[in-house]
């Protein structure tokens, strides 16, 4: 092997870049990194060399007892990698060719290696490219440290069930969510009277109390990345939600006491599921209606069902069971 990183050295030029750029992972993890090399002038590099400081819980992929660094294949001829730990922890990477070849002109994606976050870690953590040094058969250049963010998220599941008999439920998620099919999702800024004004939702967002609503009821699991935060109970509007388990001694809870899903007054203590939401409302009301008609269906009582109504895949109904969604001159209606 004839290259060295002896001989003499000369300064970075300011065109010059070796970097790790930011990224994500979740938990238990294990995701391929590219660390960049950019250069704006020509250069006879033939080898180089980096230390690596990785953050507790994050450590490089190994293969056959090595860790496994490899070359953009676009970027080097016959160069090869050895690798050795640092008394400091840190991994020193080296990268030379037997034949003194030069790494090809491109930018971008330089060196591959993976990584595998411990289910342990969490937050946001630096990672470090120190004494990088790029030769030349006689010359040497060192570039500057480079830094990077790692932000580990921990994958959270929720499991949602929203009653067919009740059609209503209420959710707060530590992470962000699309909606299931057939799942309509509300906040509430207020209470006009004695019913909620309910304004719909198209996503789920992290950390927000939502009301649920689905014709045919819903079970399923939800997941996503927990966006962290420092509260157990947080309150949008009119809703709370517990991110935590909670007790309460006053407000409104969902629920369903014969006469359809509808908030009614807390009197005494009542624990709040870990998921779940209530009014956080101070009213001399019994129960707070739940407005249908922000979904799109109306209500109507017996005195309205004299014509003739529709399953909602078009068959004629001629009894009408309450709670039940029909089709009557061409609007959604629940009979009451």
């Amino acid at each position: 092997m004839i290259v060295t990183f002896l001989g003499s050295v000369i300064g970075l030029k300011a065109e010059e870049k070796f970097y790790l750029p930011d990224f994500e992972i979740l938990a238990g993890e294990t995701k391929q990194l590219a660390i960049q090399f950019e250069s704006e002038r020509v250069n006879e590099y033939v080898a180089f060399q980096f230390d690596l400081y990785l953050p507790e819980g994050l450590t490089v992929v190994q293969k056959k007892g090595k860790y496994d660094f490899s070359f953009n294949t676009d970027r080097y001829d016959d160069h090869t990698f050895t690798t050795s730990v640092q008394g400091d922890g840190a991994i020193r990477v080296l990268a030379v060719s037997l034949t003194n070849s030069h790494f090809w002109e491109e930018n971008g994606d330089f060196v591959y290696f993976s990584v595998t976050a411990s289910e342990e870690l969490s937050g946001t953590h630096d990672i470090y490219l120190k004494n990088v040094m790029f030769s030349t058969v006689g010359s040497r250049t060192d570039f500057s440290d480079a830094t990077a963010k790692v932000t580990v998220h921990k994958l959270g599941t929720n499991q949602v069930n929203i009653p067919a008999a009740n059609m209503w439920a209420t959710c707060i998620l530590p992470f962000c969510s699309e909606l299931p099919s057939g799942v309509m999702a509300f906040t509430s800024e207020e209470v006009n009277g004695d019913y909620l004004v309910l304004n719909e939702a198209f996503t789920l967002d992290a950390n927000t109390p939502y009301i649920l609503y689905a014709e045919d009821g819903y079970e399923g699991v939800l997941s996503g990345k927990i966006e962290p935060t420092d509260k157990t109970v947080v309150s949008n509007g009119v809703l709370s939600g517990a991110l935590e388990t909670q007790k309460i001694f006053s407000g409104y809870v969902l629920q369903n006491q014969g006469s359809g899903s509808m908030f009614y007054k807390v009197n005494g203590e009542i624990t709040i599921p870990a998921g779940k939401c209530w009014l956080s409302v101070n009213s001399p009301l019994k129960s707070i209606r739940i407005p249908m008609d922000a979904t799109g269906i109306v209500t109507i009582d017996n005195a309205a069902t004299q014509e003739k109504m529709y399953t909602l895949d078009g068959m004629v109904v001629s009894k009408p069971q309450n709670g039940k969604i029909y089709i009557l001159n061409g609007k959604k209606v629940i009979k009451l």
